[in-house]
């Protein structure tokens, strides 16, 4: 069941920061973001999130933008990260929500699995990332589960999408699958690109409801990224499946 949003989902700490920031006017996601680095939570930080557990969460994590994220691209997280998760899901960890900021209102973030293990190492990453996949998969750790797998099917799909090659983005979990933890934000779904991936999922014994669910996705990211309804029919600030 995805996350409803509220402030009760931060620790009490960052809720008292966000309202000292309330009282100067509006407040940014980034500033929150800031907040939440000294929060009791705190998970973690990069360049474009700042991560910190779900207060009494169990296991989910809030991942808060630096830089505002538009409706259209939260639905495109979150629709991609499903997408990956029907084919991969000892790959990708689920993201329960995702939200966006649309005409001031709203709070940049979405709301994901915990992975609990290790980051790979600078090498792990490197040789992830060789070119020489096409015989076989680059195992790190995980002989069943390689995120090589991954990369071997996007090009073998003919999908470009493009995995971060910074070692952050990949943990080894605690049966030693090999987890991208970053999110996807390709938006250049095509016809043709969904009938490739329908035709994968096919091949590889989906039933017709997986595919049927997959096709519905794709179309979701084509029309929002195509803006073919308004973005105020996008539910604005959240998306869920």
């Amino acid at each position: 069941m995805p996350e409803s949003f509220s402030p009760e989902l931060f620790s009490e700490e960052t809720r008292n920061r966000i309202r000292e920031l309330q009282k100067e006017g509006p407040v940014s996601s980034n500033a929150i973001a800031e907040a939440m680095l000294e929060d009791v939570d705190f998970v973690g930080a990069g360049g474009r999130v700042v991560v910190a557990r779900v207060e009494g969460g169990g296991g989910k994590l809030a991942a808060v933008s630096r830089k505002e994220v538009s409706p259209e691209e939260a639905v495109t997280v979150y629709y991609n990260q499903a997408l990956l998760r029907m084919l991969f899901p000892d790959n990708f960890p689920e993201i329960y929500a995702s939200y966006g900021k649309s005409k001031g209102k709203g709070v940049s973030v979405n709301f994901r699995e915990e992975i609990i293990g290790r980051a790979f190492t600078k090498q792990e990453a490197q040789k992830l990332h060789t070119d020489n996949l096409v015989k076989e998969p680059m195992v790190i750790k995980s002989e069943e589960h390689p995120f090589s797998k991954v990369i071997r099917a996007m090009k073998e799909i003919n999908i470009p999408i493009v995995f971060d090659r910074n070692e952050r983005n990949y943990m080894v979990g605690p049966s030693d699958e090999e987890y991208f933890v970053d999110t996807i934000n390709f938006r250049d779904w095509t016809e043709e690109h969904k009938n490739s991936w329908l035709d994968y999922m096919r091949d590889k014994g989906c039933s017709q409801v997986e595919m049927d669910r997959a096709s519905r996705y794709i179309n979701r990211i084509i029309t929002v990224n195509q803006k073919v309804i308004p973005t105020a029919k996008i539910r604005e600030t959240q998306v869920f499946a």
